[in-house]
């Protein structure tokens, strides 16, 4: 039975109830439906009750972060490395920004663009054909192909 611990970063208290929320997922998308935290209750055993909505919103936030590990650990396994310190703008050919942070900027990547420095790290994005007005990297980790 979930017993919520008010604390939403504390995926642990919803681990146990990923498979069944998978389950409900694969059917949501089968049937072409978009998933509504409300598409999920009354489906998911063991999280019934007056905290079944904050469940189901930590269960969302657990299925993201795990599919966005996976394709992280897909692209280092596929000759992508992880870019900590740069000096000069330097273009790579895919720049992967991977969030860090349950609340922060989510995962975005890049085709074909600049990498622009500050103080020694990455800090920008500038997509191919703009000089200006590019993407901050905002504290996300930096995953290159050259």
């Amino acid at each position: 039975m979930f017993v919520f611990n008010k604390d939403y970063r504390d995926y642990a208290q919803v681990e146990d109830f990923l498979p069944a929320f998978m389950a409900r997922l694969a059917e949501l998308e089968a049937a072409g439906q978009y998933r509504y935290n409300d598409s999920f209750k009354g489906h998911i055993p063991g999280i019934e009750g007056p905290s079944e909505d904050s469940a189901i919103y930590m269960l969302q936030g657990l299925e993201r972060w795990k599919r966005e590990q996976a394709k992280e650990a897909a692209l280092l396994a596929s000759g992508y490395s992880e870019l900590t310190e740069l000096d000069t703008t330097t273009r790579y050919s895919h720049i992967v920004l991977v969030r860090v942070r349950e609340m922060g900027e989510t995962w975005a990547e890049y085709k074909d663009a600049r990498l622009v420095p500050k103080d020694g790290q990455p800090w920008a994005i500038l997509p191919k054909g703009k000089r200006t007005n590019g993407y901050s990297v905002s504290g996300r980790r930096v995953l290159v192909l050259a």
